[in-house]
């Protein structure tokens, strides 16, 4: 567990093990991941009416953070298959991805 400090100099404690889980997702289905995280405890009453969400602090970080994902999209845009590349993940198998993928459990469980 990790100890983080909300701006309101609340102390909480944060499991890496979802962050660590989300990276292993991104590097399974081959793409780039940014583990950032964000909760609210009472999320409903920070929308008003119209379901819009109301001018507050975590409204501020929700804008960041897309505006971060949106400048790294662009940077990364035309790269994907560089950054995706796994040596180890080449050296899993010589069969044909497609053959792998539709194995039958059988097959899977008696390759050993």
């Amino acid at each position: 567990m990790t100890h983080a400090r909300y701006p309101t100099g609340k102390r909480v404690v944060q499991p890496i093990q979802r962050n660590q889980t989300h990276h292993i997702l991104g590097q399974w289905i081959r793409t780039f991941t940014i583990p950032n995280q964000s909760s609210e405890a009472k999320a409903w009453q920070e929308f008003d009416e119209n379901g819009r969400m109301k001018p507050s602090a975590w409204y501020a970080r929700i804008v960041d953070v897309t505006e971060e994902l949106f400048k790294v999209t662009l940077l990364l845009k035309g790269y994907t298959g560089y950054l995706a590349y796994r040596h180890s993940a080449s050296k899993e198998s010589h069969q044909p991805l497609p053959a792998r993928i539709n194995q039958e459990k059988s097959d899977i469980w008696n390759h050993r």
